[in-house]
């Protein structure tokens, strides 16, 4: 399961800047139309599939599930627990905070900027700051309500990092050429979580203790924020931005 998931990511990973490439020099319109339909097609592909190889190639083209995961791990730790309790508990509250964290991480940074452009920066580097206790807590959770809370912790840090990665982007990259930075962030960021899927499964499968796996990924975590904090804006870009805030 941990190689399926990485194997998808991959190939998300592996065309993002070609799309992007596509999405500047073209038609924007065109390439979101082009992957809906491609999108559809796997999508029936995927309930027609009948073996795991099969499986594994369509969950490869499809590129959207990373949260899936999160369910076997909930079984695994409290096994008194049935599937469909593990699915809700693990996706409803993780898929809800960032929703919440989208909101405020956008609202916090728009209001910040009005200071200075690294304002943003430090708004994202406090949502993936959120990702360390909250990775730690869940694999160190003694019950089902601790771990769901640190659930909800983690998607409400995701949150405000995510929804500011864009505008970061434009600080930093010119207009005619964002579809194809963002092509390659996602590259560099759905490669290493393909590895991080792949990892984890091997990890578990060699009997590795889930506080210890999190243990890793929290360090991770706290490697992100560092590199966050690195971002240098141009001054050019970031100062448009300032100009157009409310």
């Amino acid at each position: 399961w941990g190689f399926m998931l990485g194997q998808f990511k991959w190939v998300y990973a592996i065309f993002s800047p070609l799309g992007g490439y596509i999405a500047d020099r073209f038609s924007r319109r065109f390439t979101i139309c082009a992957s809906l339909f491609i999108w559809s097609i796997v999508t029936w592909t995927t309930a027609n599939a009948t073996t795991y190889d099969e499986l594994l190639w369509t969950r490869s083209l499809m590129g959207i599930s990373e949260a899936f995961y999160i369910p076997a791990i909930l079984k695994d730790k409290f096994p008194s627990i049935g599937q469909g309790m593990a699915g809700v508990s693990a996706t409803l509250y993780v898929n809800i905070a960032p929703l919440m964290g989208a909101f405020g991480g956008g609202w916090l940074a728009d209001r910040l900027m009005r200071g200075t452009i690294r304002r943003r920066i430090y708004v994202s580097a406090l949502g993936m700051s959120l990702l360390i206790p909250a990775l730690f807590g869940v694999g160190n959770s003694p019950t089902l309500l601790v771990a769901i809370m640190f659930l909800a912790l983690f998607g409400l840090g995701w949150g405000f990092f995510d929804c500011n990665n864009m505008p970061i982007l434009s600080q930093i990259v010119r207009p005619e050429l964002r579809a194809t930075g963002y092509g390659i962030m996602n590259l560099v960021s759905i490669s290493c979580g393909g590895l991080a899927d792949w990892g984890f499964g091997i990890l578990r499968d060699q009997a590795v203790p889930l506080n210890q796996i999190f243990g890793v990924f929290s360090s991770l975590a706290l490697f992100s924020v560092v590199l966050v904090l690195f971002i240098r804006p141009r001054a050019d870009l970031a100062q448009r931005e300032l100009e157009l805030s409310p």
